[in-house]
């Protein structure tokens, strides 16, 4: 049986304050729930949220790394060697990273080594025009479907709204609600603001999104582990 090949997925978002970081840490626990090793990189350089959150709702074969911001200016080069070291016990590399931090690859994507760019918005008009002008941007992404949205904090009477697809015509992978125990600033988290874990429709919601990344990107499940932690 040949090597698992491992996949790289980034989460970004045109502005911030739409949950993406504690998005990207349940998703990166919904995959491990389903058989898929993840090493979740935080590349915002505000690490207190998912310090935090692995810290309390840890789970096996979801590791955290924290590349430092010396490293990320050579991102191509960065995940080249993350994959590397990863290869074998993981399948799935999750980035959390600001649209700023991808700005100067927008032409030349491809040569970044990121398999599958989801862009969270919130779920408005402007939200969508907004996330289809960004998505124009990775155009080569485009070509080959390797770019989608989700929308964030989407209240329970919007849920039968969502459509299939954004007036771009960007796919929609899914959603995930708001979740008030959840909406902390980062002073409330070193107080231990956030004890319990996500209301359930978040979670499912979550869940469902990484169903749609297994079978899209797709992504392999393996069962060995990694390490505990990451350098």
């Amino acid at each position: 049986m040949g090597t698992v090949p491992v996949k790289i997925i980034a989460i970004t978002q045109p502005h911030r304050g739409h949950g993406v970081s504690t998005a990207a840490f349940f998703l990166g626990r919904a995959l491990v729930q389903q058989h898929v090793p993840v090493l979740l990189g935080d590349l915002t350089g505000r690490h207190t949220r998912v310090t935090y959150l692995n810290d309390h709702f840890s789970i096996k074969k979801l590791v955290t790394w924290f590349p430092p911001a010396p490293a990320q200016r050579d991102l191509p080069g960065l995940l080249r060697q993350a994959r590397a070291e990863v290869t074998g016990k993981a399948s799935c590399i999750l980035l959390d990273v600001d649209q700023i931090a991808l700005e100067g690859y927008a032409e030349d994507f491809t040569r970044v080594g990121i398999d599958y760019l989801l862009i969270a918005s919130e779920f408005t008009a402007e939200g969508q025009k907004t996330t289809d002008r960004l998505a124009q941007r990775y155009g080569n992404l485009l070509d080959r479907e390797r770019i989608g949205a989700a929308f964030a904090r989407v209240s329970g009477d919007e849920i039968a709204e969502l459509p299939q697809q954004t007036d771009g015509g960007l796919p929609v992978l899914g959603h995930w609600p708001a979740d008030y125990r959840l909406a902390t600033s980062e002073d409330d988290l070193s107080a231990g603001a956030l004890s319990a874990e996500p209301h359930q429709p978040y979670l499912a919601a979550i869940s469902r999104l990484a169903t749609h990344l297994i079978r899209l990107v797709p992504l392999a499940r393996i069962e060995r582990t990694m390490p505990d932690s990451a350098g």
